[in-house]
């Protein structure tokens, strides 16, 4: 984060496949709220999303992150017919200031 604030994300992920997918939203490696997109077979696309608000100190690190775990063969359609069906967007609600030290 380029302030320490609270921030909004958004993420939306559109998979193609029949096995589930998860993705995590993490701050500094750790999982702050998760997705998952599950489809029926092969040539079904799907989406899956979250949003969440976070506050942020100055230097924090946000990214999504794919489930190692997940089948193989899975993967994140990126630009399907120039739609942009993956998604990550984040913003400053409001910038948060130190407490000052009385005393």
């Amino acid at each position: 984060a380029p302030v320490k604030g609270v921030y909004s994300f958004s993420f939306f992920i559109a998979q193609r496949g029949a096995a589930q997918m998860f993705v995590h939203l993490t701050v500094n490696n750790v999982t702050e709220v998760g997705a998952v997109v599950e489809g029926m077979h092969d040539a079904q696309d799907l989406q899956g999303g979250n949003t969440v608000n976070l506050q942020l100190a100055k230097g924090d690190t946000v990214m999504l992150k794919h489930n190692k775990d997940d089948p193989v063969g899975n993967h994140v359609e990126g630009d399907i017919w120039n739609t942009r069906a993956t998604t990550f967007s984040g913003f400053l609600i409001y910038p948060l200031e130190d407490a000052p030290i009385v005393g």
